[in-house]
């Protein structure tokens, strides 16, 4: 981990096309084996990016021209994982903070 995030915490940008998500592998399995079998295509991520700053305040340096379609709120995942948690039950246990 200190590998991945020593990069992204010196300079957020380099995980900007990232979006600055990220799980860890045994939420991962966890998840694809919550899906199986037919289950639809569903995003995955850690509840918290892989930043040392907000999520509000990556977009607006990193990524001024998006759209924001609801508030963000301090170190939140920039990806929609709501089906995930909705259809499979599956919560994250995992985190690096």
């Amino acid at each position: 981990m200190a590998r991945h995030l020593g990069p992204i915490h010196d300079d957020p940008s380099v995980d900007r096309n990232g979006l600055w998500a990220w799980i860890h592998t045994t939420d991962a399995a966890s998840a694809v084996a919550a899906g199986l079998p037919g289950a639809p295509v569903l995003t995955v991520a850690a509840p918290a990016t892989t930043a040392l700053v907000p999520s509000e305040d990556l977009v607006r340096r990193h990524l001024p021209d998006s759209v924001v379609t609801r508030p963000l709120t301090g170190f939140e995942t920039l990806f929609d994982v709501g089906r995930a948690y909705d259809l499979l039950g599956f919560r994250p246990e995992h985190g690096w903070r």
